[in-house]
């Protein structure tokens, strides 16, 4: 799925987040352009925005589950 295309309940994959390669971060995109994922121990489940400039830069993909 092309992040043009996300509707909600897509999951977004993410790299960056150690420092394997490939997806070590996910979330559920809720529509808007935000997703609700698990961030911290301290921050818990949270929504955030796609268009922040951790998100962007580290966008890996999106795959939708029927």
């Amino acid at each position: 799925v092309s992040s043009s295309e996300l509707i909600p309940g897509d999951l977004v994959f993410f790299s960056g987040t150690y420092s394997t390669a490939g997806a070590s971060h996910v979330g559920i995109y809720i529509g808007d352009g935000n997703i609700v994922h698990a961030s911290t121990a301290k921050d818990g489940v949270k929504i955030s925005s796609l268009n922040t400039s951790y998100y962007t830069t580290n966008y890996f993909a999106a795959r939708r589950i029927v």
